[in-house]
Parts: structure tokens; C-alpha cells; sequence
């Protein structure tokens, strides 16, 4: 196959196991808490290593990508004028944002719900908000407080992804003018931004959604495949991605870790695309449509539900050691995808015209 073939199968591929981190990533049972009491786990420390090493090395490799493979598709093959622009954002309307207003309404419907005087008991924490005009807005922006990376998010929490995608889109013919006239200086001073942490606190607009954005749109407009960019690097980064995981893990609390995360995460984005494309060129693996598809839905359904499953588990197998509570965690993610490919097969046999419209027409 040719460069643009694979690329094209490359990113078609990805796009399943990179959701398969992002549920990694939702999946926290350092601390739970059922019925108002406080489950707090102490383990030792190989067990939270082993977690960080998924969670934020492995699987943090997830979302910068989507980011930069998003760039890269919305300047694909566009001679980008003012009726380009138009074209997109009408697109972008029916893929982001519809499904962006319906997953955050039905995440504060459920909010609703677990309020009702029969389920307060079993949410106790949810009981205790005040349901007022402002939470039903704020559902849809900032209903959670920033978290360690400085990202507030809407009600459905992995939606801050799509929130941000918008923003950006809407101001994409800034970022192509840049990139026309700053060239490379421009990547290249978003990277110093993202590397080194310096970004203003502005909600919806964060370094990585902007900068991974815009190196990806950097390769589009400049008409550079991203196979043919990242292969020369294939054998560099997949040598050097396991030292920075280790050191990843070994160094959290320094001062310098984020350096060594963040080189982390833009060596393993290249790697992540070049073993796919490898796989893919040697036939050794190819994209399952099915999984390909249900990725968007995977991803707007799984926070709705995982964090019961993960009380619901917990309360029945009552863990008591770190091996028991680690098997929780693999079985966790494995059981929430394995439930919303289920809801995706049935909604799209019973109800296709609306589930496309929930999932953005993907």
C-alpha cells in the first residue's frame, strides 16, 4: 500500500486502543466512596507505580494524539479559504458539537436521577449539590474543578477533549495564518509553551489541545504524511520510550518529572504511529471496522457508568490486597468497554439514524 493508504489505516486503527487508554485513565480505585464511607486503599508502592506507568505514561499517550491526529484531518488535502472554513464548522457542528450538548444533558439527567429522594441514599455526595439553573450550565463547561493538569471538565468528564477541540476549530484560521507565516517558528514555540508548562489558565483552551492541534495542522497545511515524517524515528523512539517510562515512574514528586513525562508523551506519540504502520504495511494487523466505529461511542458512554461498576465490584469481591485490587483494575476497563460495545451494537441495530447522530455520524 502507499504512503496515504497507510496513513489513512494507521490513524482508522488507532483509534480503538487509544480509547482503550482513555478509560485506563478514568479507571481510579485509590480511593472509593460507597454510600458516603471513605474507602481508602494503602498499598504498596510497586502497586501505584504500575498504575501511574498505565494510566498516565502509557495511556497519557492517548489524548495528545487524538489532538494531533484532529489538526492533521481538519486541514487534510484543503486548500484552506473562507468557504473551507464555513464547510468545516458546519461539519464540525453535526460531529462535535450535537453529540458534545446530548452526552453532557444525559450525564446531568443522570445526575438528576441519582438526586431523587430514592437514590440519595446510595450518592450521597451527589445529594448534597444544589440542582440550580447555574449546574445545568456549568454541566456543560466546568461542572468539575481543575484537576492536577489544570483541566476543569463538563459533567461527562472525557468531553473536556471535545470542548476543546471546538474552541480550537473555531479559531483554526488563526492557527493556519500563523503556521503560513510563522512556519516552523510556530510548532516550535507552542512546544516551549506545552514542555515547560507556560500557558495562561483560560477553561476550554489548554497547551496540549493547542499545541498537539497545531503540529498536527502543521504537517497537513505543509502536505507532509505522517508516516513518512515519523519513520525515520521509528527505531529512536521505540530505543529510548522505555527509559523515559522508567524514569517517568521512578522520578514522580521531582522538580523536573513533568520534563521527563512530557518527553515521554511526544516519544511515544511517534512510537504509538509507528508501530501501528509497521504492523499494518507487513499485513500482520488489520482495522476492525466494527471497533474502529464504536470508538466515539466507547469513549461518550464509559464515565457514566464505570465508576458504580468499580463500587459494584469492589463491594462484592472486597478486596484485601494489592493483587486483588490490581486485578480489579485490569477487569474494571475490560468489562466497561466490553458493556458499551454491547450498547453500541444495540443501539445501532435498533435506533441507526439516531445513534449516528449521537456519535457525531462516525
Amino acid at each position: 500500500m502507499n504512503s496515504s493508504e497507510l496513513q489513512s489505516k494507521t490513524i482508522s486503527y488507532l483509534r480503538f486502543p487509544l480509547i482503550v487508554g482513555v478509560v485506563f485513565i478514568h479507571n481510579n480505585i485509590s480511593t472509593i466512596n460507597i454510600q458516603g464511607e471513605e474507602l481508602v486503599f494503602e498499598n504498596p508502592q510497586w502497586y501505584y507505580n504500575i498504575i501511574y506507568l498505565i494510566n498516565d505514561a502509557i495511556a497519557g499517550i492517548a489524548v495528545p494524539l487524538f489532538f494531533f491526529i484532529s489538526g492533521y484531518l481538519f486541514f487534510y488535502n484543503e486548500n484552506f479559504s473562507f468557504a473551507t472554513y464555513k464547510r468545516k464548522i458546519k461539519s464540525r457542528t453535526k460531529s462535535l458539537l450535537i453529540p458534545y450538548l446530548f452526552w453532557n444533558l444525559l450525564g446531568f439527567l443522570i445526575l438528576l436521577i441519582k438526586h431523587l429522594p430514592q437514590f440519595a441514599a446510595f450518592f450521597p455526595r451527589i445529594a448534597e449539590i444544589n440542582i440550580t439553573p447555574e449546574i445545568f450550565f456549568k454541566s456543560f463547561w466546568d461542572f468539575y474543578p481543575p484537576n492536577e493538569g489544570g483541566i476543569s471538565t463538563p459533567i461527562n468528564i472525557p468531553f473536556w477533549f471535545i470542548r476543546d477541540l471546538i474552541i480550537i476549530v473555531i479559531f483554526t484560521p488563526v492557527i493556519k495564518w500563523l503556521i503560513t507565516y510563522l512556519k516552523l517558528f510556530f510548532p516550535i514555540i507552542l512546544f516551549i509553551c506545552w514542555y515547560f508548562n507556560i500557558w495562561p489558565d483560560i477553561r476550554g483552551i489548554n497547551s496540549v489541545s493547542v499545541f498537539f492541534f497545531s503540529i498536527g495542522a502543521y504537517l497537513s497545511i505543509n502536505r507532509l504524511n505522517i508516516t513518512d515524517c515519523f519513520k525515520p524515528l521509528f527505531i529512536p523512539t521505540l530505543v529510548i520510550y522505555p527509559f523515559l517510562a522508567f524514569f517517568d515512574v521512578y522520578y514522580q514528586g521531582a522538580t523536573y518529572h513533568s520534563y521527563i513525562h512530557n518527553g515521554g508523551i511526544m516519544t511515544g506519540l511517534i512510537m504509538s504511529f509507528n508501530i501501528v504502520s509497521y504492523f499494518l504495511s507487513k499485513h500482520k494487523i488489520h482495522v476492525n471496522k466494527f471497533l474502529t466505529d464504536s470508538s466515539f461511542f466507547i469513549f461518550a458512554i464509559h464515565c457514566l457508568f464505570i465508576s458504580e461498576l468499580m463500587k459494584i465490584t469492589i463491594k462484592l469481591l472486597q478486596p484485601n490486597s494489592a493483587y486483588t485490587l490490581i486485578m480489579i483494575y485490569f477487569l474494571i476497563p475490560f468489562v466497561t468497554i466490553i458493556i458499551s460495545l454491547f450498547l453500541y451494537k444495540l443501539s445501532k441495530t435498533l435506533f441507526p439514524k439516531f445513534t449516528s447522530i449521537i456519535t457525531g455520524g462516525r
